[in-house]
């Protein structure tokens, strides 16, 4: 096993992979957050895991959901990102109800900033 941290630049499947932010998004108001990074991925993929760390970047990985996400948060960080494209990630807790919810809101995005955002289908892939 090998730790990264904020700066690390590793190849992995001959791909340049930066690790890129320091600490998990605020969770829960009793504990502080925890060390997590993203990555960036031969400086046209970011994958931000739990960080919401803000780069310039054209292909933006987005948590679509999760327990310490909120709608405004999502909203905040693509509009902060600018991204040319994104993508929805981290949606396996919803069920089909929360994925119309999510889409929704995406779309809304998309339209605001002119660009491609929207959840994949699953098994789906996206030329860049």
């Amino acid at each position: 096993m090998n730790v990264v941290r904020d700066g690390d630049v590793f190849s992995a499947a001959g791909f340049e992979v930066a690790a890129v932010g320091e600490k998990h998004h605020f969770s829960h108001p009793d504990a502080p957050p925890v060390d997590n990074v993203g990555f960036l991925v031969d400086g046209e993929v970011f994958h931000p895991g739990d960080a919401l760390t803000v780069i310039d970047v054209p292909t933006l990985l987005v948590p679509g959901q999760a327990p310490w996400l909120t709608v405004p948060d999502l909203i905040r960080y693509l509009r902060t990102m600018r991204p040319r494209r994104a993508y929805a990630v981290h949606d396996g807790l919803i069920n089909e109800w929360g994925v119309k919810v999510l889409e929704s809101v995406l779309d809304a995005e998309a339209e605001r900033l002119g660009t491609e955002i929207r959840l994949p289908k699953p098994g789906e892939s996206i030329p860049l």
